[in-house]
């Protein structure tokens, strides 16, 4: 059975939008239902590239892979680290609360003074994890001839005027060859020069860019699913 299923952040997970407890009033969600065919989201808002990818590759190890993925890459400046005590992923970055509990008891102080004073601004050291994250699972979709439309928010993960050396020229060039835009925008940038409703200052766009998103995808998703 033919199945929309997204991945990412709050962009493609569609935040802000009232009442959508699940993501189904995310862009995906929308498309799916217009095309009469089942629906999942393992968007979260706040997530990390390094997130999407596991949700990618955990999903697909467990359901069809005829499932179209639908990928919304976010911000590179957001970082993951596992915390080995608790054994768990959290996300370092701009836009989610992390590590709240165990700021205020001062237990990972060293990591998020760490993050803030090396990495936020990092853009080198972001752009090439974030590129190897992306390619990864460009190779797994591929291999597994997995039917996938992917997008990004970050423009700085495709840039080659700043930060680049030519491992990471590469990486891009193979990145960029997978990777589809809004008429050559992000979400957002698409959102706001169509003059749709965005939230201040969460950045959201909310239903009626969503919904002329899913009219925008809609014939993609349905050759991809052979609709």
């Amino acid at each position: 059975m033919s199945k929309i299923v997204s991945f990412g952040d709050s962009f493609i997970f569609g935040s802000e939008i009232p009442d959508n407890y699940d993501g189904s009033a995310g862009w995906p969600g929308i498309s799916a239902k217009c095309l009469d065919i089942d629906f999942e989201c393992y968007a979260t808002p706040g997530t990390s590239n390094d997130a999407i990818a596991r949700e990618i590759f955990s999903y697909y190890q467990k359901n069809s892979i005829n499932h179209l993925a639908v990928v919304n890459w976010t911000w590179i400046m957001r970082w993951d680290y596992f915390l080995k005590k608790e054994y768990i992923w959290e996300t370092l970055g701009v836009g989610k609360f992390v590590l709240q509990n165990a700021v205020e008891q001062q237990d990972y102080k060293n990591l998020t003074d760490f993050y803030h004073n090396l990495i936020i601004d990092n853009q080198m050291f972001n752009k090439w994890n974030n590129l190897k994250t992306i390619f990864s699972v460009i190779k797994f979709l591929t291999d597994n001839n997995i039917p996938f439309v992917q997008t990004y928010m970050d423009h700085e993960l495709i840039e080659k005027e700043w930060f680049n050396e030519s491992y990471t020229d590469y990486m891009i060039t193979i990145c960029k060859q997978n990777l589809n835009t809004f008429g050559n925008k992000n979400f957002l940038d698409w959102s706001r020069e169509k003059g749709f409703q965005v939230t201040d200052p969460g950045w959201h766009p909310l239903e009626d860019a969503h919904e002329a998103a899913a009219e925008y995808w809609l014939p993609t998703y349905k050759k991809l699913l052979n609709l």
